[in-house]
């Protein structure tokens, strides 16, 4: 299923070595997420910081930390944020760990089947012919209360590129409706970048996490770009083919089914609510 999310705080260090720091000692009385906001600006391997941090919470934050860790222990979680949303929630949210999710959105918010051979890898998306593409779908399934298609949609098309990243170069690979004959492009627009440093045909997983190798997103556009995401898939695909060639040398294999798909709004493997400034979610459908 791929990976699924770690908190990385094993409830003994959290500092962030920042060697610059005294940490912050001095308040009395802190809740659980404070304690840990506290630990984790301590030194680095200085356990008396640690320490103060936990001796100047609350009785009631003392004992929210103390019992979010032993239910992370008690239930295996071993920090994973999946785990810990199913069995530690509540202390998990007062702890600041896990933010509630919001139910408007599904969980998950839809699957997705990946099926499709590209025998063309394009480097300028903006002159598409019709033997860089294919005139159907790559990704098929459920978004929310609908589906990947737009009943406005004319006809759909996908396409690879190759893109030159500044932290490494990737395969994107594009599914976007249109109409019009092809002057309008609609949404929603599935992306499914891989990197190609390293990447060889297998089974790739995908996710938002350092561990995962691929990254999968559904969202909305505007003229600046991602206006908004549906859903973002964690999970696994397999890659028949990677041969990243520009042109006709070129040919990308994908397959996959049943790969979940989850809102930033709602996101229980990932810890809940994770929307941010860099991960808005588009309404739900």
């Amino acid at each position: 299923t791929g990976n699924t999310g770690d908190t990385g705080n094993t409830g003994n260090t959290g500092n962030t070595g920042n060697t610059g720091d005294t940490g912050n000692t001095g308040d009395t009385d802190l809740d659980c997420s404070e304690i840990i906001k506290c630990m984790e600006e301590c030194p680095a391997n200085d356990s008396e910081c640690i320490s103060d941090c936990y001796e100047n919470g609350s009785d009631e934050g003392k004992n929210n930390y103390t019992d979010f860790w032993a239910c992370n222990s008690n239930n295996d979680c071993s920090g994973n944020y999946g785990c810990l949303y199913e069995n530690c929630k509540t202390l998990g949210i007062a702890c600041g760990i896990l933010k509630e999710g919001n139910e408007s959105y599904s969980v998950p918010y839809g699957t997705a089947s990946l099926s499709a051979v590209f025998n063309y890898v394009v480097s300028d998306e903006t002159s598409l012919q019709s033997n860089m593409l294919i005139e159907s779908a790559y990704a098929t399934g459920s978004l929310g209360s609908g589906n990947f298609s737009n009943p406005m949609a004319q006809g759909i098309f996908s396409y690879a590129r190759y893109v030159e990243g500044t932290s490494g170069n990737f395969i994107q690979i594009v599914q976007q409706p249109y109409s019009g004959g092809g002057s309008t492009n609609l949404d929603p627009v599935t992306f499914l970048l891989i990197p190609v440093e390293d990447t060889e045909p297998g089974t790739i997983s995908i996710g938002l996490t350092t561990l995962d190798i691929a990254e999968m997103i559904v969202v909305d556009t505007d003229d600046t770009g991602i206006k908004c995401i549906h859903g973002f898939g964690v999970g696994e695909f397999t890659l028949s083919d990677f041969n990243t060639a520009l042109g006709a040398d070129g040919k990308i294999g994908i397959s996959g089914t049943d790969i979940p798909l989850y809102s930033p709004q709602n996101a229980p493997v990932y810890g809940g609510n994770i929307e941010d400034e860099n991960l808005v979610a588009c309404p739900p459908r």
